[in-house]
């Protein structure tokens, strides 16, 4: 509970930091497979 009211701003902003880099890796990785795909037919 107490760790609810004492979020630290860096802390926020490194899950932040950190959600969006593993977004961006998962839509690159599906950009090229998707890529990959068109180009085996």
């Amino acid at each position: 509970m107490g760790l609810r009211d004492n979020v630290n701003p860096a802390i926020a902003t490194l899950s932040v930091l950190l959600i969006l880099v593993v977004t961006v890796l998962v839509v690159i990785r599906a950009a090229m497979l998707l890529h990959k795909e068109r180009q085996a037919r």
